[in-house]
């Protein structure tokens, strides 16, 4: 595996690999079969150009992203406390993992800094605006961000000078949104719909409801004050929008580590308010998670999961004819390394039909036996899980009867839970045999990885 991809999450090849279609191929698909707007416009259309100007795979889009990181640091480290706080989360490996990582991460990042540091000038104008926009449509999810910013920056303008902010914000956002509307039929990216699917319980939207409540109280409190702790309230009050969303629709305490990008921004916002103590506190801390963080990273283990799913890729790209059809669930490392088509079938970069028709009716089974029906399926599950169930339904498809091509026994150590060593295989499965002594996963599921525990 190339030294890069240590840094890429799954997701982002399927950012790479509907830029690269989407060049080639002039369609936004990811598979080359469905059509998908399971992802955030500006980011897209970032790797789009790249891949149209040749700048193809990891390397572009993570040197992208070290000069977003950049830019956004230029714009919002006003003193050298803002500037120590990004520093020392940048220490750490998953810090820096942030905002390197194939995501539209530091893009946002970027964006929303500089819209933090035009809310502190004297007369925000439409460059606020617009690169409001523009950094809602790097990421949706700005939207609730930047929403309070948007509020308490408007309060202290002249009402004429309204009209101009909110044009120039809405002008890109409308853009994207007539754009996916256009191309899909759809405005809501799929991915999100998916995500958001089951929510919590009243319990959660009450705490939810009182953490925001108190909030928002403080940013309220702030509305006068000078622009710069304006800002830190209203910005406070956004984060604390997105984290309660996360947890009340995707019930996710924390959510995908490119993700976390504004709580870093937050931390730079509040870097300057914490008293001297509290800094030195911070910044063993900080030392402490960045030795942790590169132990972690530096165990070979740290990235097993992602190194079988490259050499199941280019299995099936040494072994399959290129017209060959493989299906699985969380296959971004896979398809990066194949030419062959890859469906996802989580639904995340697929189509709203399979989103509707397949995903909402619970009709995965008979989609993939009898509609789709790939020549394989490339997976990696738990061995206990194929120990346990004799007909390895595995996320709503039963893979017993599919005959085993390839396994690959490994042990994991998520970074979110460094302390449990999962033992897993992947596996490669095909639909017919081919040979006679081909056997199904269902026979040969107790034998898989004895040998290793």
């Amino acid at each position: 595996m190339l030294i890069l991809e240590f840094f890429l999450v799954d997701d982002a090849w399927y950012y790479l690999e509907v830029a690269q279609r989407a060049a080639v191929e002039g369609r936004l698909t990811f598979d080359g079969l469905n059509t998908t707007n399971g992802f955030h416009p500006l980011w897209m259309v970032f790797l789009s150009v790249f891949a149209l100007i040749g700048m193809t795979g990891p390397g572009a889009a993570l040197i992208a992203q070290l000069g977003l990181t950049a830019v956004g640091a230029f714009a919002r480290a006003r003193s050298a406390f803002e500037l120590g706080a990004l520093l020392a989360v940048l220490a750490s490996f998953h810090g820096l993992k942030i905002f390197l990582n194939g995501m539209e991460s530091a893009l946002a990042f970027a964006l929303v800094a500089w819209v933090l540091h035009l809310a502190e000038s004297r007369a925000p104008t439409w460059v606020f605006g617009l690169l409001t926009g523009l950094a809602v449509t790097a990421r949706w999810t700005n939207v609730a961000l930047l929403a309070p910013l948007l509020f308490f920056t408007l309060r202290t303008l002249p009402v004429r000078n309204w009209a101009v902010v909110l044009a120039a914000a809405t002008a890109p956002i409308a853009a994207a949104l007539g754009s996916s509307w256009a191309l899909t039929g759809h405005l809501i990216p799929v991915s999100a719909a998916i995500k958001t699917g089951q929510p919590a319980g009243p319990f959660v939207f009450l705490l939810c409801a009182v953490v925001l409540g108190l909030t928002g109280a403080f940013a309220w409190k702030r509305r006068n004050d000078p622009a710069r702790d304006r800002v830190f309230a209203s910005f406070a009050l956004g984060v604390a929008i997105v984290m309660c969303a996360d947890f009340a629709f995707r019930r996710m305490v924390i959510a995908e580590i490119w993700t976390l990008w504004p709580q870093v921004l937050l931390l730079m916002l509040a870097a300057t308010r914490l008293p001297k103590q509290a800094l030195g506190v911070a910044a063993v801390l900080a030392s402490v998670t960045a030795i942790w963080s590169w132990q972690h990273r530096l165990n070979p283990e740290s990235s097993t999961a992602y190194e079988a799913a490259t050499r199941s890729g280019e299995w099936l790209e040494a072994n399959t004819a290129p017209t060959t059809i493989a299906a699985g669930w969380d296959v971004g490392f896979i398809a990066g390394h194949t030419s062959r088509a890859v469906v996802n079938l989580d639904g995340l970069v697929n189509s709203w039909e399979f989103k509707e028709q397949v995903l909402d009716r619970g009709r995965l089974e008979t989609y993939l036996h009898d509609e789709l029906k790939p020549q394989f399926v490339a997976q990696d599950v738990p061995v206990s899980f194929l120990r346990r169930d004799k007909n390895v339904a595995f996320k709503g498809a039963s893979l017993a009867p599919w005959y085993v091509r390839r396994a690959e026994c490994f042990f994991f150590r998520a970074a979110t839970s460094p302390w449990i060593r999962q033992h897993k295989v992947a596996l490669v499965l095909s639909r017919e045999p081919f040979g006679e002594d081909d056997r199904s996963l269902s026979d040969r599921r107790l034998e898989l990885c004895a040998d290793r525990g």
